[in-house]
């Protein structure tokens, strides 16, 4: 047995909490600059476009799905374009004591952009947001620690010679085993970088080396549901932001997201969001946009 002495003890800890989490869909309904300047500290992921972002008067592009962490009272500008819609994923994080171990990053710029390839932090925010919308017994415990792991994700991120920091995965997120967030991991992501297959639980078997039965009964009991529901949730979810580009036809959609034919995924469509396809951009409230400075 192996005995450590906790060498933090004697640390003057921070104090973080989050004000609001922020996810879900944004449509742009007009190009211009945005102008924003919060009391919290915000972290946010970026559109999957390069966005023009302007941070103490120094302009930048963006790097594409990253995520940026802005200064409280800084002010700060987002160039947006009509049209345009992406998932939203953001905190907004209220920090107390002394001394500022997010300050540290952010150094004199006022922001700093990480990189996350692992998807570690996104999971957790909507582990927040979850706790958020449906308070129970304990949420705010694990609220808290979701909070504490991505503070430790941001200050232990590895800095790039570019100067950009990549988060590191060191850990699971909260409420997950390590072993059910893998198979769950490795199936969406199979699904995500196919999206045109038509996938059968036989493929994603034979990707994880597991025979079929085996998979279907894993894979229900860790993931919580069963491999179609995974699929249609990912078809569908990734309909969404395409609906609300406005760009392509629903049959055209429907395609490029695994369905062969048009009638049947307006179908399920309807039948998960209560909205046909044609209907559901118009459900959506777009925020307003700012004319250009």
């Amino acid at each position: 047995m192996s005995l450590f002495i906790n060498p933090f003890l004697n640390q003057r800890q921070p104090r973080f909490r989050v004000m609001t989490a922020c996810v879900g869909f944004l449509v742009v309904p007009r190009s211009g600059w945005e102008e924003w300047r919060h009391p919290f500290w915000v972290l946010g992921l970026g559109p999957p476009w390069p966005q023009r972002v302007r941070v103490k008067r120094r302009e930048f592009v963006r790097p594409l799905d990253s995520y940026i962490l802005l200064e409280p009272r800084v002010p700060h500008q987002v160039l947006w374009e009509e049209g345009r819609s992406f998932a939203l994923t953001w905190l907004f994080i209220e920090e107390t004591g002394q001394p500022s171990l997010l300050r540290r990053l952010v150094q004199r710029d006022g922001f700093c952009n990480f990189q996350d390839p692992n998807h570690c932090v996104e999971p957790l925010i909507h582990q927040i947001a979850a706790e958020f919308k449906t308070p129970r017994p304990g949420g705010d415990l694990l609220s808290q620690a979701a909070l504490s792991q991505i503070i430790g994700l941001l200050v232990c991120a590895e800095r790039k010679p570019d100067g950009r920091r990549q988060i590191l995965a060191l850990g699971t997120p909260i409420s997950e085993t390590k072993e059910r967030f893998s198979m769950r991991y490795k199936v969406e992501s199979y699904l995500r970088t196919h999206p045109q297959q038509r996938i059968l639980i036989q493929d994603v078997a034979r990707h994880l080396n597991l025979s079929a039965s085996s998979f279907t009964h894993r894979y229900r009991n860790e993931a919580g549901e069963t491999f179609a529901e995974t699929r249609e949730r990912i078809r569908l979810d990734k309909a969404k932001p395409l609906l609300l580009g406005g760009t392509m036809t629903i049959k055209q959609i429907a395609f490029e997201v695994g369905y062969r034919d048009h009638a049947h995924f307006s179908t399920r469509f309807k039948r998960v969001t209560g909205f046909r396809p044609s209907e559901f951009a118009q459900q959506v409230m777009p925020r307003s946009v700012s004319q250009p400075p």
